[in-house]
């Protein structure tokens, strides 16, 4: 079964926000939810976050084109900068945790919003 826009806009950015948060962009793409980087991107513009989804699309852009969708590949490209003493994401992992907050109303007010506007209401 195919899940909603809703679903999949929710779904993506939670997960965005909570990988993020906790451990910046490495966690988020050297574990298997950086598989949903694209629909976090797509998630990102249509919570009206523009800025928030440009930064994760300038991150994914570090992969090159395509981008990875298989684990194994990013955890690859990652360890191997890791290992030659660079850290390619340290600078938008504070870029993007501020924006997480602070653009718009927020990554979290913005989702809740958007599933409140998309939920049919009940009498």
């Amino acid at each position: 079964v195919a899940a909603s826009p809703v679903h999949k806009t929710i779904f993506a950015a939670y997960w965005l926000q909570g990988e993020l948060l906790n451990g910046g962009f490495g966690q988020f793409f050297g574990n298997s939810t950086g598989v949903l980087a694209p629909e976090a991107v797509e998630a990102c513009t249509v919570l009206n976050m523009p800025r928030l989804a440009a930064k994760l699309q300038e991150s994914m852009n570090w992969f090159g084109l395509p981008y990875p969708r298989e684990r194994e590949a990013r955890q690859t490209q990652i360890e191997a900068a890791v290992e030659s003493g660079l850290d390619p994401f340290d600078v938008l992992d504070e870029e993007v945790a501020e924006l997480i907050y602070e653009e718009g109303e927020g990554l979290e007010a913005a989702a809740l919003a958007f599933v409140k506007r998309h939920t049919p209401q009940t009498k």
